[in-house]
């Protein structure tokens, strides 16, 4: 009876530890996806090439 009881405190032991693991990547991935949210930029590409290249300073040459 004994050692059915410290199987079963070691089982509990490890399931809160891979609780604590998902957990902790849940809560990672979602601060990821914040932070690229916040990161997502205000501009247009195509409208930046198309003013550099009204500018002169971007050659045609890189423009496929």
């Amino acid at each position: 009876m004994e050692k059915n009881l410290q199987e079963s405190e070691r089982a509990r032991a490890v399931e809160k530890e891979l609780n604590q693991a998902e957990s902790f990547a849940t809560m990672s991935n979602m601060m990821a996806a914040q932070n690229m949210d916040s990161q997502k930029p205000d501009v247009d590409l195509n409208e930046l090439i198309r003013n550099a290249l009204r500018r002169g300073s971007v050659t045609s040459n890189f423009i496929s």
